[in-house]
């Protein structure tokens, strides 16, 4: 089975346990004997560099120009959609909730909720006005 990790957590967590999760994810999966490959494009992820080689398929930074995330994502997100057509996964595992439209590809979807901390502890964020986690989960959860 063919199993595709997309852009995402790596684009935007250098550490965190959201990126850790997909790091060990892959480490199981391919103990397993699974075909598994992370499309990072331009990350600035740490936790990725253990993986054996050939599974990740970017270049690491690490430092992205200040206020530069968003144009990372979609520069990201147009070299993912390329190769994921190349590639043709058999499930495509979104790392995380985005605003950018979904990847096409003949491929099962599958998007793993870590928690709901922003819909149960809004007022607790740093900007929480600013913030559009939880209205992009729900799209994500609904496509």
């Amino acid at each position: 089975m063919k199993i595709a990790y997309d852009y995402q957590a790596f684009t935007i967590y250098a550490y965190g346990g959201v990126a850790r999760y997909y790091k060990d994810l892959t480490n199981s999966l391919l103990k397993q004997r699974q075909d598994v490959k992370i499309f990072t494009g331009i990350h600035r992820n740490y936790y990725i560099q253990s993986l054996p080689k050939g599974v990740v398929h970017g270049i690491k930074i690490y430092n992205y120009p200040p206020k530069s995330v968003k144009a990372f994502q979609w520069f990201n997100h147009g070299l993912t959609q390329h190769q994921l057509r190349r590639w043709k996964p058999d499930i495509i595992h979104e790392t995380y909730y985005s605003s950018l439209p979904v990847l096409k590809a003949k491929a099962a979807r599958l998007t793993t909720v870590h928690d709901m901390i922003h819909e149960i502890y809004p007022d607790m964020l740093s900007i929480p006005s600013k913030n559009k986690t939880s209205s992009q989960k729900k799209i994500v959860i609904k496509s």
